[in-house]
C-alpha cells in the first residue's frame, strides 16, 4: 500500500465569498476526498485575532492607567498654579494653555481605556432608534453636505443595555471614518434591527439576543491587510496629523466591554460596513444615576475625616493637599491593609476615598467591604481610570470618580457623597 498523501488546503472563491476545502488522497489512491473546513479555519482565525487583540489591550490598558495617574497630578497642580497666579494675565494664560493640553491627553487615555475595555461605563436600557434619530442632525453636520445620510430603523427594536453617551461617541466615530473614506461625496446608511445568534461554531460571546446597529458607506473601502489591523490602536492609513488611529479601536473596546461584538466588512473601491451587536436589555435593567449638578470650589469640607487610599505617592499627596485645603481632615494610606490598620480604634471616619486598583492583594472594592463591616453606613467614593466596572456596579458600595479629574470635580464629588447625593 502506498502512504496517504499530505492534505492540501485550497481557497475557492464563490462570488464575493469563499470556501476553504481540504483535498486528500487516501492511501495514495486516485480519487480525492474533499472536505469543507471553512468553519474550522474561520473559527481558528477568529480565535487568533481575539487573542492578539486581548494582548494588545492589556498592554494598552496598563499604559493608560499609569498615564492617568500622571495626568491627574499634572492637572491638579495646574489648578493650584492657576489659583496662585490669579491677577497675572500672562501667567494665567500659560497655566490655562497647559491645562488644555493636559485635558487633550486625558481624552487620549480615555480612548485607550475604551479599547482596553477598562473605561468606566454607566449602562442602562437605551432605545437605539431614538438615539440615532436624535443624532441625525449632528451626524449630517459632521459628514458634510456632499454625503447623503439615510437611516433605516426597524420597528420594535429591543432596548439595549449600554452606556448611551459612549454609544453616541462610537456612532460618531464611525461616521467620521466614513466621511474620510468619501472625500468626493457618497452615501452613509445607518440601520437597526433585532438579531439572534445561535450558531454553536461561533464565539460564545457572540451568541444570544442582540440589537444590531449597522453603519455602511460606499467609499474607498479597505484592503484585506488593512482590514485585519483596523481595530488596532494607533493604526491608521490617513496622512500624518489627519487621524490618531483610535476611532475604530475605541468602538471595538466599548462594544466588547458592553458584552457585544463588532463585525466589519470592506471591499476596496466599494465601501465599508461596520455592524455593532449590543446585548438586549432585560426588564430589570436600571436607569443610569442622575448627572451630578454643576458645582465649583464652594463644595468645601466641614472638618470631616476622609480616609484616602492611593498607592501612587504623588497622586496621594496631591489629593491630600487638595482636600486639606478644602477643610477636610485627611488620613492617607498607601494600600488597604495600612488603611485598616491606622484607622483601627481611631475616631470613626466620615468617608472612604480609595483607588480601585491597589497593591498588597486587596483592591478598593474589597477594602470598602472591610470598612463597611466596621462602619455599615460609611460613604465610599472610588477613584480610578482602570477599573473593573462590573465589579463596582455589582458591589453597589459607592460612586466612581474617573481619573484624571480636576480639583473642582474632586471637591464636588466628595461633598455630594458626604451629603448623600
Amino acid at each position: 500500500h502506498r502512504r496517504p498523501s499530505e492534505p492540501i488546503e485550497v481557497r475557492r472563491h464563490t462570488g464575493k465569498s469563499y470556501r476553504i476545502v481540504e483535498n486528500r488522497l487516501p492511501n495514495g489512491g486516485t480519487f480525492a476526498v474533499v472536505t469543507d473546513i471553512t468553519r474550522e479555519r474561520k473559527s481558528e482565525e477568529q480565535l487568533r485575532q481575539s487573542q492578539r487583540m486581548e494582548g494588545i489591550g492589556q498592554l494598552t490598558g496598563g499604559v493608560a492607567h499609569d498615564f492617568n495617574n500622571l495626568l491627574t497630578v499634572i492637572m491638579g497642580n495646574l489648578d493650584l498654579v492657576e489659583e496662585s497666579v490669579a491677577g497675572d494675565a500672562e501667567l494665567e494664560e500659560l497655566a490655562r494653555d497647559a491645562n488644555r493640553a493636559a485635558r487633550r491627553g486625558a481624552e487620549l487615555t480615555q480612548r485607550l481605556l475604551a479599547f482596553a475595555r477598562r473605561q468606566p461605563l454607566l449602562p442602562a436600557a437605551v432605545d437605539v432608534n431614538r438615539l440615532v434619530e436624535r443624532m441625525s442632525t449632528l451626524l449630517q453636520r459632521t459628514i458634510g453636505e456632499p454625503i447623503r445620510l439615510e437611516t433605516s430603523l426597524s420597528k420594535d427594536v429591543w432596548p439595549t443595555l449600554v452606556d448611551a453617551a459612549q454609544l453616541e461617541t462610537a456612532i460618531l466615530n464611525l461616521a467620521v471614518n466614513a466621511r474620510d473614506a468619501m472625500p468626493n461625496g457618497g452615501e452613509l446608511v445607518i440601520r437597526t434591527r433585532n438579531v439572534y445568534h445561535d450558531d454553536p461554531a461561533t464565539d460564545p460571546d457572540a451568541q444570544g439576543a442582540f440589537v444590531e446597529i449597522e453603519v455602511e458607506d460606499n467609499g474607498a473601502g479597505m484592503s484585506r491587510d488593512v482590514l485585519e489591523r483596523a481595530f488596532e490602536p494607533f493604526f491608521t492609513t490617513k496622512d500624518v496629523g489627519k487621524g490618531s488611529g483610535l476611532g475604530l479601536s475605541m468602538v471595538y473596546g466599548f462594544v466588547r466591554q458592553s458584552g457585544g461584538h463588532v463585525d466589519i466588512h470592506s471591499t476596496p473601491s466599494m465601501g465599508t460596513k461596520v455592524r455593532l451587536f449590543l446585548p438586549r436589555a432585560d426588564a430589570s435593567s436600571e436607569p443610569p444615576p442622575p448627572a451630578p449638578p454643576a458645582g465649583d470650589d464652594a463644595h468645601r469640607g466641614r472638618g470631616e475625616r476622609v480616609v484616602l487610599v492611593e498607592d501612587d505617592e504623588e497622586l496621594r499627596d496631591l489629593v491630600d493637599r487638595t482636600l486639606s485645603s478644602l477643610g477636610y481632615v485627611v488620613v492617607p494610606a498607601a494600600d488597604g491593609p495600612e488603611a485598616l490598620s491606622i484607622t483601627n480604634g481611631e475616631e470613626r471616619p466620615d468617608l472612604l476615598l480609595t483607588d480601585v486598583v491597589l497593591p498588597e492583594g486587596m483592591n478598593g472594592v474589597e477594602l470598602a467591604r472591610g470598612f463597611r463591616e466596621r462602619y455599615p453606613d460609611l460613604p465610599v467614593l472610588f477613584i480610578s481610570g482602570y477599573s473593573d466596572a462590573e465589579e463596582l456596579r455589582e458591589s453597589k458600595l459607592g460612586r466612581l470618580l474617573p481619573k484624571p479629574f480636576r480639583r473642582e470635580q474632586l471637591a464636588r464629588e466628595v461633598r455630594e457623597v458626604l451629603d448623600g447625593g
